[in-house]
């Protein structure tokens, strides 16, 4: 299924399982070969897709092998090459007010029901499965958390087939609130002042967005917003501090989580970095262990484990071995974490992350920290990328962005890192950038960074304005 944000990409959803059958939810902005191993994997039976999908369905012949019918949202034309597959209309058959017969019974909680394809930036995209289960344990962490009740209504301007946006309705439809679907973040600023929601969900990029152009608009939602969630991504203090600066009466939450699994929320540590894990859900198991899966000591690191009630299934195609393990066993979720004091945990980034640079481990997260507290910076992204010099096999190369009418230098923030971080931690180089490439939910893409390696990043020194390349 792939669609817009609105309204029919829910019914869908529920009248898919209705019938105990599985949603394969997708962004509307996949890429035809993604869209390709997506349906050879799955075999579906039916396909529903925007108007302005459909003209792939097109030349995938092998890949629709299993398809019977086809949906089409906003229009139904004929697709030439697609002869024995059936065309509908979706928004016909919204309307035509048919009551199903027979559905089928005895649905099981363990049951899949949606399969949600993970990025696919580090190889080809694995399908998550999720049950009616792990669903609705999310959903209720998420409810009784926040303390959502039936007066609450919230504006979800992020795409609804990411499990962090799906999860918010869920909550709300388990309490009776409402829900309102946002196309986006313009269309959400909109909606506050007419709808007037109790909430609202927002991603750091989104953030961003509001505070440096849309301010003197926000600030009038503090009268209105109770709370406002940001999730999918990593918020930094300053950001934080510039949207409670706008929003100084509304209470902020910091999720974490994956599509894997809804996890928790954050809250600010000892060092004020949000990244210490406030609370996870019931019946979620959390650890850190060590690459030999014991649990590591007060003061250590290691990586975060999952497991037990609201994690996925498993990815779809593994074998059941693979299944058994990971309920027995747990998710290593690739998230670095310290145990602290009194067995709360810290987030330290991710553990594929982790740079070696002349013998030395660097975490670009500790990086990006320093050059966010300059002044002039709004968002960075630091990455090891290839030594031209080839003495050491990697360098650490820096992408800044600069805030609105704000000026700066490649060399004043390399004088910047020099006061805080150790000689081996400072960028070889930084290159000042009008932005960096994201996800449509908002998430640094750091692959895409590194073809432009070869060609042209942008200046690397000088002064350089907000906006320019």
């Amino acid at each position: 299924m792939v669609l817009p944000n609105s309204v029919e990409f829910v019914i869908a959803c529920f009248a898919i399982w209705k019938v105990r059958a599985i949603v394969v939810p997708e962004d509307t902005t996949i890429r035809p070969n993604n869209f390709r191993h997506i349906l050879e994997e799955t075999q579906p039976a039916a396909v529903i897709v925007d108007s302005n999908l459909a003209v792939q369905l097109e030349g995938m012949h092998g890949a629709l092998d299993s398809v019977k019918v086809i949906f089409l949202k906003d229009c139904a034309f004929a697709l030439s090459t697609l002869a024995g597959i059936a065309v509908e209309s979706l928004d016909a058959v919204l309307q035509c007010g048919a009551r199903a017969t027979a559905l089928p019974t005895g649905a099981r909680p363990d049951e899949v029901v949606s399969i949600t394809y993970t990025s696919g930036s580090t190889g080809a995209p694995k399908g998550v499965m999720h049950t009616h289960e792990s669903w609705l344990a999310g959903a209720a962490f998420t409810r009784d958390y926040l303390e959502i009740s039936a007066k609450d209504k919230i504006v979800v301007p992020l795409p609804l087939h990411h499990a962090y946006a799906f999860r918010q309705i869920l909550a709300y439809l388990l309490t009776g609130g409402s829900v309102v679907i946002a196309a986006d973040i313009y269309s959400a600023l909109r909606l506050i002042t007419e709808e007037r929601p109790t909430a609202l969900l927002l991603v750091p990029a989104a953030c961003n967005i509001l505070i440096d152009h849309f301010a003197s608009v926000l600030r009038k939602a503090d009268s209105i917003l109770r709370y406002v969630e940001i999730g999918s991504g990593a918020m930094t203090p300053e950001g934080l501090n510039s949207l409670k600066g706008v929003l100084p009466d509304v209470q902020l939450y910091l999720s974490y989580g994956l599509t894997e699994a809804r996890v928790g929320f954050l809250k600010p540590g000892p060092d004020g970095l949000l990244n210490k894990i406030a609370s996870y859900s019931p019946g979620l198991q959390l650890q850190v262990v060590d690459s030999q899966d014991q649990p590591v000591a007060q003061g250590q690191t290691g990586e975060i484990v999952l497991k037990g009630r609201g994690l996925m299934k498993g990815y779809w195609g593994d074998p059941p071995a693979a299944q058994e393990r990971l309920r027995s066993r747990g998710l290593r979720t690739g998230d670095m974490g310290r145990v602290e004091c009194g067995g709360e945990v810290a987030l330290l980034g991710r553990l594929d992350d982790v740079l070696k640079v002349a013998g030395h481990k660097i975490s670009p997260l500790e990086v990006e920290r320093t050059l966010n507290r300059h002044p002039a910076v709004r968002e960075s992204v630091v990455l090891g990328l290839p030594d031209p010099g080839g003495i050491m096999e990697q360098e650490l190369h820096a992408f800044v962005v600069l805030r609105t009418d704000a000026a700066s230098s490649a060399s004043e923030l390399l004088a910047h890192c020099r006061q805080s971080l150790e000689p081996h931690k400072v960028p070889a180089r930084i290159h000042l950038r009008a932005s960096l490439p994201k996800s449509p939910l908002g998430k640094v893409q750091r692959q895409l960074l590194i073809p432009e390696h070869s060609t042209n990043f942008g200046p690397s020194e000088g002064n350089c304005h907000a906006g320019s390349h």
